[in-house]
């Protein structure tokens, strides 16, 4: 079994408790939102969870470029996680560069 943490936003540990009510907050966990001139979007927002060292994956932050479809629909891609928020910024800028 995977050892499941959260996290807020600056990397700490908290409670599954405090995790479900930051996750209710949008503000919270919307980063950043750029829209594009091709009408592309690219959406970073905080997730706060991980797993342990052992299995080395985090989700604290993810990145995700939506580019839109001609049914008004957009098609999902470059989702991307990180571990702080400052990797997931300076991978979200490169995108809208």
């Amino acid at each position: 079994m995977r050892d499941l943490k959260f996290f807020d936003r600056t990397g700490h540990e908290v409670s599954d408790i405090l995790h479900a009510a930051l996750r209710e907050d949008h503000n919270y966990c919307s980063v950043k939102v750029s829209l594009l001139a091709d009408g592309s979007v690219v959406s970073t927002v905080w997730l706060g969870r991980g797993y342990s060292e052992f299995y080395n994956r985090w989700e604290n932050f993810e990145t995700i470029k939506a580019i839109p479809l001609d049914n008004d629909e957009f098609e999902w891609k470059d989702a991307v996680h990180h571990k702080t928020e400052a990797e997931a910024l300076e991978y979200h800028n490169s995108l809208i560069d």
